[in-house]
């Protein structure tokens, strides 16, 4: 299997170099440790400094200050070759979460349009459960779980919980993780902040149900058009998650205080090398 490998940087020039390099390490690890407990990929991802400079081969993720209301995830270039787009400012580290979320899904279905078969779910009090039928879900691994109160930090890295296959399961078995990081207890689930998007066989379009407020909301999309089902979905869906964030700050708080204590500590063992080779060198008469 060959190994994708996906390129973050900023178009913006405006975000710590240094940050941007600790995000891309910390979702590089995301994408070799995590992911491929669950989903057969392996990948790579690094820091590109120059935007304007796109190693062949490389996907690309372009942190933007600001992105029209339809234009948010994942795109598909004039080769049908995926890049993703994430707004970013340098006044908050929220962006890794989305970054993660996009590279993720990029990842699991570099086209858009990947569908799987499960069983159907409809709005029941407070939430969902399954339903007689069938759906056509959209893979889109971040969505059910994808609010900032389910992320998770790596080496004081923010990043986005993700659906495992499991999720479209026929049924809850102990013991399966149907997220990485057991946000989601049960196949089909949706958590307070997500959404699951699908083709209902019956309605002959698509459909969502949204928990972006006090209870989910099922929402018709209509027939389907323009190069992929996620962009579709995106520019339907993007603007409106965004206005119904929640930025979880005890977690970027968390994650400020590790990136502190790791920092330190590399300094504090930079200095003990340093001092090692110093007398390493004079014992050699250097």
């Amino acid at each position: 299997m060959s190994v994708i490998q996906v390129g973050l940087t900023d178009t913006t020039r405006s975000i710590d170099r240094g940050f941007l390099q600790l995000a891309a390490a910390a979702i590089n690890i995301q994408v070799m440790r995590d992911l491929p407990q669950f989903w057969n990929i392996q990948a790579t991802v690094r820091y590109l400094p120059d935007p304007k400079a796109i190693p062949v081969g490389i996907w690309p993720v372009f942190l933007k200050s600001k992105l029209p209301p339809d234009e948010g995830g994942v795109h598909l270039d004039r080769k049908n070759q995926p890049y993703a787009l994430v707004a970013a400012t340098k006044d908050s580290s929220e962006w890794t979460i989305d970054a993660s979320h996009e590279i993720l899904e990029m990842l699991v279905d570099p086209s858009g349009n990947r569908l799987q078969t499960s069983r159907a779910i409809k709005i029941a009090r407070d939430g969902v459960e399954d339903a007689a039928g069938e759906f056509e879900y959209v893979v889109e691994v971040c969505d059910p779980c994808e609010a900032d109160q389910y992320a998770y930090s790596i080496q004081g890295i923010t990043v986005s919980d993700f659906i495992t296959p499991h999720f479209y399961d026929p049924v809850a078995t102990d013991g399966t993780r149907y997220s990485f990081g057991g946000n989601i207890k049960r196949p089909r689930d949706l958590l307070p902040g997500g959404y699951i998007s699908f083709a209902n066989p019956q309605a002959h379009e698509l459909q969502q149900i949204l928990f972006l407020g006090p209870k989910p909301e099922l929402k018709d999309l209509g027939p389907a058009s323009g190069p992929s089902l996620r962009m579709f979905i995106d520019s339907k869906t993007y603007a409106l998650v965004q206005r119904h964030r929640k930025p979880n700050k005890a977690l970027a708080k968390h994650a400020a205080t590790h990136r502190e204590i790791i920092a330190s500590a590399a300094l504090a063992r930079g200095k003990a090398y340093a001092t090692s080779a110093n007398r390493a060198s004079r014992a050699r008469g250097g």
